[in-house]
C-alpha cells in the first residue's frame, strides 16, 4: 500500500478556523471556564469535572435557541408549573422519585452533533487561551472531525468528536392550575404534554361523509381536535414551516385539524390513522418517541423552524399502490421526503401517485372489480374505534367477523389491524377473492412473484394460437350463450372461449397454489371488465351484456403488471411499519346459518345486500356467472340453485308470516303489491327482510356478550316514474333495520350516516339526488342471555373453506 508523505499538509489544507454563530458564544465559554477555575480552588473536585459541566451549560443554550412555542409539559404539583423538559420525564418529578414518563423534546439529533462539534471546539479553543497555550484549534473535514495544532513545535492532533450533553437543564415557567371537564365535570387536569399536532386531511377526500368520519377518527386518538378551514386560522404559536403545510393540501376546507393531548402512542396514531395524509409536530418530535430511525418520519428544517413528519401506514399503502414504478424498501422514506417538499429525484412516479384523485382503494383492495365495495378507510376506522370497547376470551386479542364478506376488505384491513378475522359469504366468487387478498398480503413476495409470472408467460404465449386443438374448450352458460346467438356471432363467441380456455389453461399448470389463486383472480376481474352483466327491467331477470372494446387478454396481462406493483407496495409498507398480520380465514356458508359455535366473536362487521325491490342488481351470481363458470366454481345449474338461497335475490321464495317483521316491511310488501309493474318484486322483498332478520339473530348468537356489531345498509330506496323523476314511494331502509336489530335483542349504541360519492351521476334518473348508507353500531347487551324471538332459517348449507373450493 502506498501512502502519500504530504497526506497532513493535505489534511491541514482542508481546514477552517473556528468561528462562533455569535460573539456571545465565545463570551459565555470564557466565562464559564473562568468560573471552572475559581470553584475549583474551594474544591477537591476534579478540574475535568467542572470542565465537563460548563460544556453542558455552553450546550444548554444551543437548545434553549431553538426552543418552541409547543413541547411543554404541564405538571400540577403543589406549585403548578409548564417544563420545556429535554429528558423523557417530568423533571419537577423526577427530583422526589415520581416518575411521569413524557416525551422529551430535543433539537434534531443532526443539529444536536453539528452544534456540540461547533461548541466543543469553541471550547477547546478557549480553554487553550485561558492555559496561554501555543496550540491552534480547527475544524477539520472527512475524515478528520477536529485539528490541534503547534506550529511551533509542528506538532499536530487529529481528532473524531463524539460529543453530546450529559444532562440539559430545563425550562420552567409558573403556571396556572388547569383544569379538563370529563363526564360533564370539571376535574385538575394531570400530567399532559402542552402541544398541537397538525394532522393535514388526504388530499383526495371529497365529500363531506368523509370528513365527518376523519374526525370522529380523531376524537377517538385525542381528547381536543379543531377543524382548520383555511389557513388564516392555523394558530399563531403552530411552530411549523408555512411550506409544509401547504404542500400537498386539499383544495377545499377543512384543510386539517389542530389536536392535542393524544391518547395513544405516536406510533399507535402512525398505524392507525384512517384518513390523515400527514402529521406535523414542531422540534424533533421523532427522538422522544422512539422514532428517530423508521422511514415514515423525518425531521425537517425549513424557515428557521424545526419540525417532524410522520406519514401514516394508510397513506403510505394508498399512494404506494399507484406509482408508476414497483415499490421498493426505500419507497416510504422517498413518500415521506415527497409529502415533506423535499422532492428527491427518485420520487417522481410517487409524485404523481400523490396528485391522483383516486387511490382510496389501496394494495390488494383493487385486485378485483367489484360492486358495492366496503371503502377500506371506513371500514379501519370503525374497527379501530371500536376495539377498546370489545370482549374477549380469557387472554385472547379480539376476533372479528364478516358474514357477507364480499370482496374481503375487512379480512384484509383486520390482518393489517393484527386482530384476528374469518369471513363468510355464500357467493363462492366472492369467499375466493377474499382468499386471495389475504394470500397476496400475507404470502406473496414481489421476488416470488416475478419469478411465477415468468414461468408463466412460457406457458401463455403459444396457448392463443388458433392450431391448438387439445384445450378442454370452455362454454359460456346457456344464458350468454344466447345473447350470441341472438346476435348471430357465433365466431365471436367461440373466439372469446377460446381465449378463455387459453389462459386457464395456462394458469393450471403453475404449480404454487397462491399465487394460482391470484392468478385466476386477475383473470376473472379481466371478465367482469369484458362483459358487464346489467340487470335490466323491474325483476324479471332480464340483463343486458355489454362487451368492451378491449380484449381479455390484454387486461389480463395488464392486471398481472398491477399485481407486481401491489406486491412491492405490501411488502414497502409492511416492512416499513414492522406490520404483524393476523390469521383470517374464508368460509363458503349463509349468514343466516353461522358455522360458528355462540359467544364466540368479539366483533361483527358487515354490509348486507342493499334491498332487492329497487337496487337493480338483484341477481348477484347471474352477474359474476362467466367468472364462475370460467374458473370451474359451479355449474350454471349451481348458480341458480345458490341464487335461491342468497339474501336479496329476486328467485327466493317462502311462506308469508308478518308476526315478527316491522308494520313497515308490511307497509312496503303492500305497495309493491298493488302495483302492476313492480308486483313481482313485493314477495322477495318479503324474503329480504325475513332472510335479513334471521343473519341478524345469528350474529346475536354468535357475538359475545358486550360484543360489538357494525352493519352498513343502504339509508334509503327511492321508487320513482322512469319519465318525469317523480317520487312515487320512499322506503326508509335504515328505520325499518333499527327495528330489526332491536327485536333481535340488539341495544343500537350509534347511527352514522355517510354519503356515497357517486362516480356517474347519470346511471339513474334521480342521480342528483344524494345517497347515504346508515352505519349501525350494534350492541349485544353484556348480560345477555339467548335471544327470545324464533328463527325461520334457510335450508342448512354444509361450510366449505375458500381453500376446499379452489381444491
Amino acid at each position: 500500500m502506498t501512502v502519500k508523505s504530504d497526506w497532513i499538509e493535505e489534511i491541514l489544507a482542508r481546514s477552517s478556523t473556528v468561528s462562533p454563530e455569535s460573539p456571545i458564544e465565545t463570551e459565555l465559554a470564557e466565562r464559564l471556564i473562568e468560573v471552572c477555575q475559581e470553584q475549583r480552588k474551594s474544591s477537591n473536585e476534579s478540574l475535568g469535572l467542572y470542565y465537563a459541566a460548563a460544556f453542558d451549560l455552553l450546550v444548554a443554550t444551543q437548545y434553549y435557541a431553538a426552543l418552541s412555542h409547543t413541547g411543554w409539559l404541564y405538571c400540577p404539583a403543589t406549585e403548578p408549573r409548564l417544563f420545556f423538559h429535554y429528558t423523557n420525564c417530568c423533571p419537577k418529578c423526577v427530583l422526589k422519585e415520581d416518575f411521569h414518563f413524557h416525551a422529551s423534546n430535543k433539537p434534531f439529533s443532526g443539529k444536536i452533533g453539528t452544534a456540540t462539534s461547533r461548541l466543543l471546539l469553541l471550547f477547546l479553543q478557549s480553554l487553550l487561551k485561558s492555559e496561554n497555550r501555543d496550540e491552534e484549534v480547527l475544524k477539520g473535514s472527512e475524515p478528520v472531525d477536529a485539528i490541534i495544532i503547534n506550529r511551533r513545535t509542528k506538532k499536530v492532533l487529529f481528532a473524531e468528536i463524539k460529543a453530546s450533553p450529559l444532562l440539559t437543564p430545563a425550562i420552567s415557567a409558573k403556571a396556572q392550575r388547569l383544569t379538563e371537564e370529563i363526564e360533564g365535570e370539571m376535574v385538575e387536569k394531570e400530567h399532559s404534554p402542552v402541544e398541537k399536532i397538525y394532522c393535514k386531511l388526504r388530499a383526495n377526500i371529497t365529500i363531506e361523509g368523509d370528513i365527518d368520519l376523519a374526525e370522529r377518527e380523531l376524537r377517538h386518538f385525542f381528547k381536543h381536535v379543531k377543524r382548520v378551514n383555511n389557513l388564516s386560522e392555523l394558530p399563531k404559536d403552530l411552530d411549523i414551516p408555512i411550506t409544509c403545510i401547504k404542500s400537498n393540501t386539499r383544495k377545499s376546507s377543512p384543510l386539517a385539524f389542530i389536536c392535542s393531548t393524544p391518547k395513544y402512542p405516536l406510533k399507535q396514531l402512525a398505524m392507525q390513522l384512517s384518513f390523515i395524509q400527514e402529521i406535523w409536530m414542531s422540534g424533533n418530535t421523532a427522538a422522544g418517541h422512539n422514532l428517530s430511525d423508521v422511514p415514515w418520519c423525518i425531521e425537517i428544517a425549513q424557515e428557521k423552524q424545526n419540525a417532524t413528519l410522520i406519514v401514516p401506514f394508510m397513506t403510505s399503502a394508498e399512494i404506494l399502490s399507484y406509482s408508476d414504478d414497483i415499490p421498493d424498501k426505500d419507497s416510504v422514506t422517498v413518500l415521506a421526503q415527497e409529502l415533506s417538499g423535499r422532492k428527491p429525484k427518485a420520487g417522481v412516479g410517487i409524485r404523481r401517485a400523490i396528485k391522483r384523485a383516486n387511490t382510496s382503494t389501496p394494495h390488494v383492495h383493487g385486485l378485483h372489480k367489484y360492486k358495492a365495495k366496503f371503502f377500506p378507510r371506513m371500514i379501519r376506522s370503525l374497527m379501530i374505534c371500536a376495539l377498546d370497547s370489545l370482549p374477549t376470551n380469557k387472554n385472547e386479542p379480539p376476533t372479528v367477523l364478516d358474514p357477507f364478506v364480499g370482496s374481503g376488505t375487512a379480512l384484509a384491513e383486520a390482518a393489517l389491524l393484527n386482530i384476528p378475522s374469518k369471513g363468510i359469504d355464500i357467493d363462492i366468487l366472492s369467499c375466493c377473492i377474499s382468499q386471495a387478498k389475504i394470500e397476496l398480503l400475507r404470502d406473496i413476495s414481489p421476488s416470488r412473484l416475478r419469478k411465477t409470472l415468468a414461468e408463466f408467460e412460457t406457458f401463455l404465449e403459444p396457448l392463443f394460437s388458433q392450431s391448438k386443438k387439445n384445450l378442454n374448450e370452455y362454454k359460456f352458460p346457456a344464458w350468454i350463450a344466447q345473447k350470441f346467438e341472438r346476435w348471430d356471432a357465433p365466431n365471436e363467441q367461440e373466439s372469446y372461449e377460446k381465449e378463455i380456455s387459453g389462459i386457464v389453461h395456462a394458469i393450471s399448470k403453475v404449480k404454487d397454489k397462491a399465487l394460482r389463486d391470484v392468478l385466476e383472480m386477475c383473470l376473472s376481474d379481466a371478465l367482469s371488465r369484458k362483459f358487464n352483466i346489467r340487470m335490466m327491467g323491474t325483476g324479471v331477470g332480464r340483463f343486458a351484456l355489454e362487451i368492451g372494446k378491449t380484449s381479455i387478454s390484454s387486461i389480463f396481462q395488464a392486471n398481472l403488471r398491477k399485481i407486481l406493483r401491489v406486491s412491492g407496495a405490501c411488502q414497502a409498507v409492511l416492512d416499513a411499519y414492522n406490520v404483524k398480520l393476523a390469521k383470517s380465514e374464508v368460509v363458503c356458508n349463509s349468514a343466516t346459518n353461522l358455522p360458528l359455535p355462540d359467544n364466540s366473536v368479539s366483533m361483527i362487521i358487515t354490509s348486507p345486500p342493499y334491498l332487492p325491490a329497487s337496487s337493480g342488481r338483484e341477481n348477484y351470481l347471474i352477474g359474476k356467472s362467466i367468472s364462475i363458470t370460467a374458473l370451474g366454481l359451479m355449474t350454471p345449474e349451481q348458480i341458480n340453485k345458490t341464487e335461491e338461497l342468497s339474501v336479496g335475490s329476486m328467485k327466493v321464495n317462502g311462506a308469508l308470516d308478518w308476526s315478527d317483521l316491522p308494520e313497515k316491511v308490511r307497509e312496503l310488501y303492500d305497495w309493491l303489491f298493488a302495483d302492476e309493474l313492480r308486483n313481482i318484486k313485493a314477495n322477495p322483498t318479503y324474503m329480504y327482510y325475513r332472510l335479513l332478520k334471521d343473519a341478524l339473530l345469528e350474529s346475536y348468537r354468535v357475538l359475545m356478550n358486550g360484543g360489538l356489531a357494525i352493519y352498513v345498509i343502504g339509508k334509503e330506496s327511492v321508487f320513482y316514474k322512469f319519465s318525469t323523476r317523480e317520487v312515487l314511494y320512499r322506503v326508509e331502509c335504515d328505520k325499518i333495520f333499527q327495528e330489526l336489530a332491536v327485536a333481535c335483542g340488539f341495544q343500537i349504541e350509534e347511527q352514522v350516516n355517510v354519503e356515497l360519492d357517486k362516480k356517474n351521476r347519470n346511471a339513474r334518473p334521480r342521480s342528483l339526488d344524494s345517497y347515504f348508507e346508515a352505519v349501525f353500531l350494534l350492541r349485544k347487551p353484556s348480560n345477555a342471555s339467548e335471544a327470545t324471538d324464533s328463527k325461520k332459517s334457510m335450508p342448512k348449507l354444509q361450510a366449505v373453506t375458500a381453500n376446499e373450493i379452489a381444491a
